[in-house]
C-alpha cells in the first residue's frame, strides 16, 4: 500500500542560532564527561564561531579562503545531527555516556571517512540521531544493546536496527544482517509474542561520499530531486523485502540526509528524507507500522525561530 507524500519547510534560523544550539548540545555533551575541544565537534564549533563572526562583518569570503567550501559546509551539516540528537535525548536519564564519546572521536570531514576505520562516531550518530527522533515524537525509547534501540509502544517492544552502508554492493548485505539480527531480538526476549521489529537504513553516504551537495533552483525543484533519490534507494531494496524470515519483522525506512543549496533565495540548507516500507501482514502490525512512520512525518524538526537568512528541509514519504 503507498501512502500519501508529505513535505514541511522548516522555520528559518540564523547562523548565530545554529551556533547558539550547538553550543548548548556540547556543553550537554560535556555534562556526560566528552572533552569537545580536541574532537571532530570541537572544530565544528570554531567554525561555526568564525563563521557567525565573518558574516556579520560581511566576510564570509575571508572564512572561505581560510578553511575552504567543503570544510565549512561539512561544519554546518554535520553539527546539525548533535543539535537533533540533543533536543530529541536531553531529558534521557539513559546510560549514553560511552556512546557519546563515540560519536564525538572519528575523522573532521565526511569525505575522509571510510568503510574500515573512522566511521564508528558517524554509525553511532546515525543511532542517536534515530533514538532522538523516536522520543521527539512522543514514543518511550530505550538504548538497550544488543538492539540499536528500543522503542514501546502499546505493550509492544519494538527493535530497530540501524544500517548505514557505504556502497550499493554492500547494500543487500547490510539489509540480510539488519533482518537477521532482528530475528536474533526476538528470540532473546522475555515475550516474544510481543515484540516487533523495524530495519533503519542510511542512504547518505551511499549518496554522497562528503564531495557532494544537492543543488536546485528553487524548493519544488530540491523535493523533486531528493524525493528522487530516495525512490532509486527504495528500489534497489525491492529484491529484499522477502528476506525477513520472520513474520515480526513489520518494516524498514530508509533515511537520506543531505548538505544543499538552493539558488533563487541563495539558501544553504540540510534536507531530510524518511521513507518508510510497510512489510507486515496482519492488519494489526499494519496499524502499528503506519503510527511509527505518521508520527515521525508530523515531527516538528526545529524549534521556531525569529532569525534570518538559513533553514533545513524535512521531508518523508511513506511506503505503508
Amino acid at each position: 500500500m503507498i501512502g500519501e507524500q508529505t513535505t514541511r519547510e522548516i522555520p528559518r534560523h540564523s547562523y548565530a542560532a545554529q551556533l547558539s544550539d550547538f553550543e548548548n548540545a556540547c556543553n550537554w555533551l560535556s555534562s556526560f564527561g566528552v572533552t569537545v575541544n580536541p574532537t571532530r565537534l570541537g572544530g565544528y564549533r570554531r567554525i561555526l564561531a568564525d563563521l557567525v563572526a565573518k558574516f556579520s562583518e560581511g566576510k564570509v569570503d575571508e572564512l572561505l579562503k581560510k578553511y575552504g567550501f567543503p570544510a565549512l559546509a561539512n561544519a554546518l551539516f554535520e553539527s546539525a545531527e548533535l543539535i537533533d540528537i540533543h533536543r530529541g535525548l536531553m531529558e534521557s536519564d539513559q546510560n549514553i555516556a560511552q556512546s557519546l564519546q563515540k560519536f564525538a572521536a572519528g575523522c573532521p570531514l565526511l569525505i575522509d571517512e571510510c568503510r574500515t576505520g573512522n566511521n564508528v562516531g558517524r554509525n553511532i550518530g546515525f543511532e542517536l540521531d534515530t533514538a532522538a527522533a523516536f522520543v521527539r515524537c512522543g514514543f518511550k525509547m530505550e538504548l538497550a544493546p544488543p538492539a540499536d534501540v528500543w522503542i514501546k509502544t502499546g505493550g509492544i517492544a519494538i527493535a530497530v536496527e540501524c544500517k548505514r552502508p557505504f556502497s550499493y554492493d554492500a547494500l543487500g548485505a547490510n539489509i540480510k544482517k539488519a533482518f537477521s539480527q532482528l530475528r536474533a531480538r526476538y528470540s532473546a526476549h522475555a515475550t516474544p509474542a510481543h515484540v516487533r521489529g523495524i530495519a533503519l537504513l542510511s542512504a547518505s553516504k551511499m549518496e554522497n561520499d562528503g564531495s557532494l551537495m544537492l543543488k536546485a533552483d528553487n524548493n519544488d525543484d530540491l523535493a523533486a530531486t531528493i524525493r528522487l533519490l530516495s525512490e532509486q534507494f527504495v528500489a534497489r531494496t525491492r529484491p529484499f523485502w522477502n528476506d525477513t524470515k520472520d513474520d515480526r519483522t513489520i518494516g524498514f525506512a530508509v533515511s537520506l540526509r543531505a548538505p544543499s543549496y538552493v539558488e533563487d533565495i541563495n539558501l544553504f540548507t540540510v534536507v531530510r528524507h524518511l521513507t518508510w516500507v510497510g512489510l507486515a501482514r496482519t492488519s494489526g502490525d499494519q496499524e502499528l507500522f503506519r503510527r511509527l512512520a505518521k508520527a515521525h512525518m508530523k515531527l516538528d524538526a526545529s524549534l521556531e525561530k525569529d532569525d534570518d537568512t538559513r533553514s533545513g528541509l524535512n521531508r518523508e514519504h511513506s511506503l505503508l
